[in-house]
Formats: structure tokens, C-alpha cells, sequence
């Protein structure tokens, strides 16, 4: 059992504070990998799609407002499109406090993948015998490995939004968040996939947008590592969320030479809180704009 516990030097800026009667989790989400520390887990957009080609997942609970409390059993259970249950696991002796995440990795075997058939899935959720919550999600039996890359790298994103007066750490945060979530979905289309927190090591001052604009930086950057596939992106939140906020993301292919670009904006509007807006962004490029889908395609 893994405890992922959200930041809160900045929890004004990331959390919204909702209910949690009787100790129910808030949520739950199913992800490609396990999130970074000092990262905004909620951000998170959920896996879309299960594929054969998968070889792990996460299952988070995420508990909102809630009392604290020990010694519970969070039992999880993952059925097929038919209701037949294909795996179970069980953590035991979990404290149980506001605010609080708690992750565990499901090894995806060839027992699993030949008990799940194409079609929905379900997760289901179970505190101390009683079921707590349940989602679902798609399994299509086929591969998006693209055998075609060899292996790519992901530079640490820009955050412009301090401009706008968000503090240095709720930047690293938002730098962090960004870039694992898009390490753990380009990784599933290409295995051999650095994260930002290596790349970040060597390449100092050269990553970033302006990097992928500019000829000669991205020789640098090819001389550095040798890899096929070079992804960043710059993140503009808007203060108080009042303007236009726009996550851009850049994919350069070494091979070819060509920078794709791909932009989500949202609109201000609503009660939004900022975890919510950093979902929308990561999940609007990946998903509405095609990012993912390049990727698979290169």
C-alpha cells in the first residue's frame, strides 16, 4: 500500500473542500501510473481506454473533508463487460485522513487480459464490506505500442502562469503535474520514455517552449540524448480564474525534423476550482486535440 499525500503548502489553490459523510471517499480514479509526490493527484485525468498492450494500472481513492480513523479495509474489485469479477485486492489497517490519497498497482497479467473481453469494465470500491464507489471504463484487446520510436523524452514544462502572482511553489507543483501526467500517457504508446525529472538534469535552461522555435537549441537538445521523440509544453492559468487559461504542448520529432503543436484553451466560467481547470487542460490535449492519437501515429 502506497500513501499519496497531496501538497499542502498550496492547498488554497489546488483543493476544493467537499463532504465526506460517514467516510466515504470522494473519488476514485484509475491511472497509467503512479502519480508523482508534490504533484495535484486530482488533476489526473483518468485512463480513457484499457489496452492489451497495458501492463499496469493504478487505483487511487481520494477522501475529501473527512474525519480521521484507523484500522479500515478498502477491498477492490475489477469486473469484465459481463460482471464476472477478473481480480480482487485488499488493503488492510488504512488510517484514513483528510485530504488524502491512497494507491495501489494492479500488475495487469495474462490471467487478467484473457478474463477481460472488449467492453466496458467496472471498478468497484468496498470500505469494510460496504460498497463505496464504482467506475468504468473501456478495454479494447489490441496494442498501441508504436514499434516505429524507439524512445522519447519529456522536458520539463513552462509555467507562465507566474506572471499572474501563483507562488513558486504552487508553480513546481503545476510543473510537476503537467509533465508526469503526460510521462505516464506517453509512456504507455512508447516504453522507453525519460520523465521530466531526469531530463531536467541535463538539459537545464534549454527546455521549454522557446526550445522547440529555435533550430540550434533543439541540435543541442538531439546531442544531449539521442532520442527519437522530444515533448514539453507551456501551462497559462489565469489568476482567479477569471481569463483564458492554455496548456500548449510541442512533440519534435528528431528524425524528421518537425515540431507539432497542440493547444487547449478553457474559457473562465462557472465554479471552477483549479484542480479542476488543470484536468480539463491535460485531458483537452490529450484526448480533443489528438495528442495521444499523434503519438500512436508516428
Amino acid at each position: 500500500m502506497k500513501k499519496i499525500i497531496i501538497f499542502f503548502g498550496i492547498v488554497t489553490l489546488i483543493l476544493s473542500i467537499c463532504s465526506c459523510a460517514m467516510n466515504r471517499p470522494q473519488n476514485i480514479k484509475i491511472l497509467a501510473g503512479s502519480p508523482m509526490e508534490h504533484t495535484c493527484i486530482s488533476c489526473y485525468p483518468d485512463i480513457k481506454t484499457l489496452y492489451k498492450s497495458d501492463h499496469e494500472i493504478f487505483f487511487i481513492s481520494h477522501w475529501g473533508n473527512c474525519s480521521r480513523s484507523e484500522n479500515h479495509e478498502l477491498k477492490w474489485e475489477l469486473y469484465n463487460k459481463n460482471g464476472v469479477k477478473v481480480y480482487n485486492t485488499i488493503q488492510r489497517n488504512v488510517k484514513i485522513r483528510p485530504h488524502m490519497f491512497y494507491s495501489i498497482k494492479i500488475y495487469l497479467d495474462k490471467s487478467i487480459k484473457d478474463s477481460l473481453i472488449p467492453g466496458m469494465y467496472t471498478v468497484k470500491l468496498y470500505l469494510d464490506g460496504d460498497l463505496v464507489k464504482t467506475k468504468s471504463g473501456e478495454y479494447v484487446p489490441k496494442s498501441i505500442l508504436n514499434k516505429n520510436v524507439n524512445s522519447a523524452v519529456i522536458l520539463p514544462f513552462n509555467d507562465t502562469s507566474v506572471e499572474t502572482n501563483i507562488k513558486f511553489d504552487a508553480s513546481s507543483l503545476i510543473i510537476n503535474t503537467f509533465s508526469s501526467a503526460f510521462y505516464h500517457e506517453a509512456r504507455r504508446i512508447i516504453p522507453r520514455t525519460t520523465p521530466h525529472y531526469i531530463s531536467e538534469r541535463t538539459v537545464g535552461d534549454l527546455s521549454g517552449p522557446n526550445c522547440f522555435k529555435d533550430k540550434s537549441c533543439l541540435n543541442k537538445i538531439d546531442s544531449m540524448f539521442k532520442d527519437d521523440i522530444f515533448i514539453s509544453g507551456n501551462i497559462r492559468l489565469s489568476q482567479f480564474l477569471v481569463e483564458i487559461s492554455t496548456l500548449t504542448v510541442y512533440v519534435y520529432n528528431s528524425r524528421t525534423g518537425i515540431v507539432k503543436r497542440f493547444s487547449y484553451s478553457q474559457h473562465p466560467g462557472g465554479e471552477r476550482t483549479y484542480s479542476e481547470l488543470m484536468h480539463d487542460l491535460i485531458k483537452g490535449v490529450m484526448h480533443e486535440k489528438g495528442f495521444l492519437d499523434y503519438l500512436t501515429s508516428l
